[in-house]
């Protein structure tokens, strides 16, 4: 899951499949990045796309470095925390 923050942190979008499990956290569809399924006509589809939309790769880019620049030990903490029932920090 750390490839896709490192990216973001970058403002690069992500291209990633359906099954890659960590990335699908921070990886949304159209958002910040391309999720396909696992095939090679899907990841050469998506590829396509990015090639000929340099605007919205860009857009796509933003919108992760943002997403990523939010995620802070504070906030994992904090969401830790909250989720125990452990307030008052």
């Amino acid at each position: 899951g750390y490839v896709p923050l490192e990216a973001f942190l970058s403002g690069k979008p992500v291209l990633t499949t359906d099954d890659a499990g960590g990335p699908l956290e921070f990886v949304r569809d159209g958002e910040t990045g391309f999720v396909v399924p696992p095939r090679a006509d899907a990841l050469g589809a998506a590829m396509r796309v990015a090639w000929k939309a340099d605007a919205a790769l860009s857009e796509m880019g933003e919108r992760g470095r943002l997403r990523a620049a939010s995620l802070t030990w504070d906030a994992a903490i904090s969401a830790l925390l909250d989720a125990a029932g452990i307030s008052g920090r």
